[in-house]
């Protein structure tokens, strides 16, 4: 357990309804009773237990420590918990990037201190959610879907026509089970896609050195595309294909402008 240091100044007026008011109530309890990493309270037989920030939307939303607040439908509180529990969730996404793994990711990170739990929820608070954030789906276990860590988004075919499959992949923390949600506005389907060309070219490539897309011994390449008007990657091989490659956005640089090859 950590112990708790003044939460910043300030009052937030961004989110309008009540699940502002349970983030503001969750940084007041946590300032009170303590914060805790890695486990929901630090004794859940204990009437006000330090706890983690999803145990202290817990005991805002419920007044005891549930055992697994994200099931505890039946009670009063869990629209409460629950709509407070997303837009902590997407806030933490949009904030610091879907490998963060939402509030639990942030909350268990080592080196996390209570005064950065603290500023986020109160910014948290303070932040009004976009369109994005509206598509997010339910997994068929009950739980919140988020940003997969690992893979946030696809792209398939031409990311710049209706040709091809633009989305993002969310995945549930409950079951680990994953769900596509096509991304069908022109301005975000741009977005996707190039974040898509960032996140594979953050990959990692196996076996001997080569250039991206090239080699049959490496997984990196065999899953995606690395198509440039200059190269035709060993996912296509010699297909014969007219539409654009996935990293053929208009105005934007190629994958081998990027990688300091040919443009």
């Amino acid at each position: 357990m950590q112990p708790t240091q003044k939460p910043p100044t300030g009052d937030p007026s961004g989110a309008p309804d009540a699940v502002r008011d349970v983030l503001l109530a969750a940084a007041k309890y946590l300032t009170a009773y303590g914060w805790d990493q890695c486990e929901l309270y630090a004794d859940s037989h204990s009437v006000n237990p330090a706890a983690c920030t999803v145990g202290a939307l817990s005991m805002v939303c419920y007044g005891y420590p549930a055992e697994v607040p994200a099931f505890n439908v039946t009670h009063p509180g869990f629209e409460d918990f629950d709509a407070a529990l997303f837009r902590l969730d997407c806030y933490v996404t949009e904030t610091f990037g879907p490998e963060a793994g939402g509030v639990l990711g942030f909350n268990d990170t080592p080196g996390r201190t209570v005064a950065d739990v603290l500023a986020m929820l109160r910014n948290a608070a303070a932040w009004t959610p976009g369109p994005v954030w509206s598509s997010v789906p339910r997994c068929d276990c009950g739980d919140r879907m988020l940003l997969d860590g690992e893979q946030p988004f696809i792209v398939t075919g031409d990311g710049m026509s209706d040709d091809g499959l633009v989305a993002r992949v969310f995945t549930c923390r409950t079951c680990d089970e994953d769900e596509y949600v096509e991304v069908t506005d022109p301005d975000d389907r741009t977005a996707v896609a190039m974040a898509y060309r960032v996140w594979v070219l953050r990959q990692p490539h196996e076996g001997a050195p080569h250039i991206p897309g090239t080699s049959d011994d490496c997984d990196t390449c065999e899953q995606h595309c690395f198509c440039t008007s200059d190269l035709l990657c060993v996912v296509h091989g010699d297909a014969v294909d007219d539409t654009l490659s996935t990293w053929d956005v208009p105005g934007l640089p190629t994958y081998a402008q990027l990688a300091g090859g040919a443009a």
